[in-house]
């Protein structure tokens, strides 16, 4: 059997598109969310089932680190696929007591780990298997008149999307973004503004919806439509720092990394290596990305972000050869 293990979302959209290809080539898997099973541990994991292989996300967390180690400790063969970068998440980290492989989705996050000691023949750019899946299985999104809808738009009035961060939106962050607007030639818009699944406050850590008092927006709580089908509704998407953006690039929809108004440092070293987001760091460079949003609106410009064209495939012949060494728990 192969074991996969992942916290965070973004580990776990990671790792998914490998575990449905091993399960559609008849493989016998099993997919663990630690999110969700929080006293899982790795030993009691696998009542009475032999397990070939161990394929993990990387999570902030680390919480997949254990069950790396406790692979190794029986034998087991192990990869760990890295979606955006190590940036601070490789605390008391040893080479030598990591994975087997480390499936990677660009070049910036292999020589990272090469600078940590990891051995260049064990890490392997593939290419971003989540955004291959993405574009894959939402070749048919709900209409975009439909998700507008859902939304309160009406006819002609632009849709903008802001994704916040797992800890909500830094203090004063959003009022900022709606003064800009504001200032930015948009005569009416809607703003909506999606909270972070993993945010215990759903976004309002310093304040509340309430006070908030920004009229043209909209506080998706509730997740009204997908993430696909309201990215590619929206002339624009905005996040603080997230894979969001890398996925709205994909579809088609201009994205950018929010950083005008807050202490972006830290989101910065996490999200470093998606250098196909572009950075919003002053007025001159939002108006100028939401001018060309405007101009640009109803047009679809894909971007081949982290070069996502058969990156699954690419992944599982780097992981596949990993069971013919390993041994049975």
């Amino acid at each position: 059997m192969i074991l996969f293990v992942a916290h965070d979302p973004g580990a776990k959209n990671h790792i998914m598109p490998l575990f449905e290809h091993v399960q559609a080539q008849g493989q016998a898997a099993r997919f663990i969310d630690l999110a969700a099973a929080q006293h899982c541990e790795p030993a009691d994991a696998i009542p009475n089932q032999p397990v070939r292989l161990l394929v993990t996300g990387w999570s902030v967390n680390q919480a997949e680190w254990p069950w790396v180690l406790a692979a190794r400790h029986h034998g087991i063969k192990s990869g760990t696929i890295i979606d955006v970068g190590i940036g601070q998440t490789m605390q008391n980290f040893s080479a030598a007591a990591g994975p087997d492989q480390y499936i990677v989705t660009n070049d910036s996050t292999k020589w990272e780990l090469v600078a940590r000691g990891v051995p260049t023949a064990r890490v392997t750019v593939t290419g971003n298997p989540y955004l291959e899946w993405l574009l894959e299985s939402n070749k048919s999104l709900m209409d975009s008149d439909t998700v507008r809808c859902q939304y309160g738009c009406r006819e002609h009035m632009p849709l903008l999307s802001v994704f916040l961060p797992d800890y909500g939106a830094p203090r004063g962050s959003l009022e900022y973004l709606h003064s800009l607007l504001e200032q930015s030639g948009l005569a009416s818009w809607r703003l909506v503004i999606r909270p972070h699944p993993r945010d215990p406050q759903r976004g309002c850590p310093h304040e509340t919806r309430s006070n908030l008092e920004l009229g043209d927006a909209v506080w998706d709580w509730e997740n009204r439509v997908s993430t696909p089908a309201l990215l590619a509704a929206s002339i624009c998407s905005l996040t603080f720092g997230s894979t969001v953006s890398a996925e709205s690039l994909a579809l088609g929809t201009p994205s950018a990394y929010f950083q005008i108004g807050w202490s972006y440092e830290e989101l910065e070293r996490l999200y470093a290596n998606h250098s196909a987001v572009p950075r919003l760091r002053c007025t001159r460079e939002f108006f100028d990305f939401i001018s060309g949003a405007i101009n640009n609106a109803g047009t679809r410009t894909k971007v081949l972000v982290e070069n996502y064209l058969g990156a699954t495939k690419h992944a599982w012949a780097e992981l596949q050869p990993l069971m013919l060494d390993g041994k049975y728990l």
